[in-house]
């Protein structure tokens, strides 16, 4: 059904504030007024949230920054969640979403995670009809993930 990408980032947000405020990381969130609905199965891609800014959250150092924003652009709704965290290397760029990887550096910063989460994100989304991708900050260090979901027509 119908619901708002909005809300469900910021619940999720909300619970993380303590989480980021324990590791020194600023947790920040920028909404866009008057942002068009998305049909998504709400329990699944606060699932998908979650795992995003944890992630964003697990791989910033302290005095870094975690910033989730969200923009309509073209027929589509996009959450972007920027971390100033460790960056993925190229040689892992390929790899990251496939089932049980985790790059070398990811395994060194630590041993939580099985590396599944990634890759089951990227299927709810695509049965969504949406997209997960990621790039690295053209600014300073770190990574955006990209969330793209259809909006409800």
């Amino acid at each position: 059904s119908a619901a708002d990408i909005q809300d469900l980032a910021s619940e999720v947000i909300t619970d993380f504030l303590p989480l980021a405020e324990r590791s020194g990381v600023a947790l920040i969130y920028t909404p866009t007024a008057g942002l068009p609905k998305v049909r998504i199965d709400r329990e699944r891609m606060k699932w998908v949230l979650n795992n995003l800014i944890e992630n964003a959250l697990r791989y910033t150092p302290a005095g870094g920054s975690v910033q989730v924003s969200t923009v309509a652009v073209s027929g589509r709704v996009l959450v972007h969640v920027r971390d100033t965290g460790i960056g993925i290397k190229d040689e892992d760029r390929n790899n990251i979403f496939e089932r049980f990887y985790r790059a070398g550096n990811a395994v060194t910063k630590d041993n939580q995670g099985n590396g599944l989460g990634l890759y089951i994100a990227r299927s709810i989304v695509n049965d969504h009809q949406g997209e997960l991708s990621f790039q690295a900050n053209a600014e300073g260090p770190g990574t955006t993930f990209i969330l793209a979901l259809p909006a409800a027509g």
